[in-house]
């Protein structure tokens, strides 16, 4: 039996809410985590850049990007991404300023830009210090948080590691979603919540017909192929930054004439490595 593609994989998650056929979902997702910050529900919603199986590019950022529309005409444009990556909180302020600015045309007003909400579903622990699961982040005044600079910033992060079935200080709504992508794929698990909700009955149906989906599959596992090489390619960048800093203080040791012992004990390297460098700058030393 192949193993089940996760549900916070970002792929099903832009193919789960980036579908047309799946508006309805989209909209009961976003108005799960709207209403639980005591923000207004959105009434309309308009997919910018709907799920395309042939456009998908397995090296390509997936965000969600949508226009809403709430029960006073206000318009929103807010994006949806999952993400494993623990460098978020600067990402999600990158994606949010290039979303927000990208509004504004040649000719228009600074008074046309609309409020821009990222919505970031996280599979892992960003904040480790805090035990909410869903947090909003607005600018606020240091010593009076009552006083909001702007709603044109509102950045949402779902963390599903640190949900638990029994929660009292969440709405339903946002309950039964997180409770989705935390337990989809155990079907026991799920029953409990398909039993009551419409659209989370409709969602562990869309769940099911991509896990049953060859080539959906296939794409998937070569993105989530693609990511850990990405990780694996930037943490041995970043170790072998840190090797050539210390060879790099090795050398003007081995120049000052420090002992090779204490070389190794300062820098780490191994004593065969501290003593290769130092024939090679001997030999330098005697060509010039």
């Amino acid at each position: 039996m192949n193993t089940l593609i996760k549900p916070t994989a970002d792929i099903f998650v832009l193919y789960l809410l980036g579908s047309e056929k799946n508006k309805d979902l989209l909209l009961s997702f976003i108005n799960a985590v709207l209403i639980d910050s005591a923000f207004p529900p959105v009434k309309e919603v308009t997919l910018k850049n709907p799920f395309n199986l042939k456009t998908f590019r397995v090296d390509k950022e997936t965000i969600l990007d949508v226009k809403a529309l709430d029960e006073n005409n206000n318009q929103y444009d807010i994006e949806i991404q999952a993400s494993y990556d623990a460098s978020f909180p600067a990402r999600s302020l990158f994606y949010w300023a290039k979303f927000y600015t990208s509004q504004l045309n040649e000719g228009m007003d600074y008074f046309d830009l609309k409020p821009t909400i990222c919505i970031n579903l996280l599979d892992f622990n960003l904040l480790e210090d805090d035990n909410q699961i869903h947090s909003c982040f607005m600018l606020q005044e240091k010593n009076n948080p009552e006083m909001v600079l702007s709603d044109h910033i509102i950045l949402h992060f779902i963390e599903i590691k640190k949900f638990k079935t029994k929660i009292k200080e969440m709405s339903p709504e946002l309950y039964d979603w997180i409770y989705y992508f935390k337990y989809e794929g155990e079907d026991e698990k799920m029953k409990l919540v398909i039993d009551k909700n419409k659209m989370i009955q409709k969602a562990d149906q869309e769940y099911k017909k991509f896990n049953e989906d060859d080539h959906l599959r296939e794409i998937a596992e070569s993105r989530l192929k693609y990511r850990l090489d990405t990780q694996t390619f930037i943490k041995s960048a970043e170790l072998r930054g840190k090797k050539e800093e210390k060879i790099e203080t090795a050398l003007k040791m081995l120049q000052k004439k420090y002992d090779v012992h204490a070389i190794v004990e300062l820098t780490g390297l191994p004593i065969n490595e501290i003593e290769r460098l130092a024939i090679k700058l001997n030999q330098k030393s005697n060509e010039s």
